[in-house]
This record gives C-alpha cells, sequence and structure tokens, in this order.
C-alpha cells in the first residue's frame, strides 16, 4: 500500500438517493489520517466538506479551511474538515488527489488531529 497519512484523497462514499429511493455512491474528497493494516487496504478517512447546510456544521469540531490560507491544497472552495465523523474505507474506493496536508500545513495538520483525538475520547469516555 503507497497511501500515506495525511494524503487527500477522493473517496468513493455510500448514501440513500432520495429522488431513486435506492442508495448510491458519490466522489468526496478527503484526508486520510490513518492506514488500518497493510495488508487489507482499510484507510481511515475524515471527509472534507464545503457545507452548504451552515445548520449542521459543528462550531468546534468542524475545521475552517479557507483557500486563502491554505493555497497549496487546491480546493475550489472553502471547506470543513469533519474530525468527527471519520469512516473506514478500502484503499479502492480512492483516488489520490497528489496532495498531502501533513506535509503542506503540519500546523493544521495536528490541529485536526488534536480535534480528532478529543472527540475520539470524548465518544469512549461517555461509552464507558
Amino acid at each position: 500500500m503507497s497511501v500515506q497519512v495525511g494524503e487527500l484523497r477522493k473517496v468513493r462514499t455510500p448514501f440513500y438517493d432520495t429522488k431513486k429511493s435506492q442508495m448510491s455512491t458519490k466522489s468526496r474528497p478527503g484526508i486520510v489520517i490513518g492506514v488500518v493494516s497493510s495488508t487489507d487496504n482499510d484507510l481511515v478517512v475524515l471527509p472534507i466538506s464545503t457545507m452548504s447546510a451552515v445548520g449542521y456544521i459543528d462550531p468546534y469540531y468542524d475545521v475552517f479551511i479557507t483557500r486563502a490560507a491554505y493555497p497549496n491544497l487546491k480546493s475550489p472552495r472553502d471547506c470543513y474538515i469533519r474530525t468527527h465523523k471519520s469512516t473506514t474505507v478500502n484503499e479502492a474506493d480512492t483516488l489520490a488527489i497528489g496532495i498531502n496536508l501533513k506535509s503542506e500545513y503540519p500546523d493544521l495538520f495536528v490541529d485536526i488531529m488534536a480535534k480528532y483525538e478529543e472527540f475520539t475520547r470524548k465518544v469512549i469516555d461517555e461509552a464507558l
């Protein structure tokens, strides 16, 4: 597996299409925050979203990314990295974009991982 932590990738994501009344998929950008194992090719990914419905934005866990502040990400629009919405996907359901957030903006990557860790710790603490 050649995927690296911090890499931005297009991720095929399932969703329920209400117009067709069936499951469908769409491609969305995401950031790889973990490689589960080298034998099963699974990745832990945080989605990147433009969040047009502002009512769904979490003011703490959704990290706002502007094109002006982070031009090397080559994002077509300002967006949010959703640190509380991780998912596991197979590498075959992803496509490399050619940008690594961890190497381009290491401070931002650390901030994102800290929020992810905080959210995960909160979930675990509440479960116990």
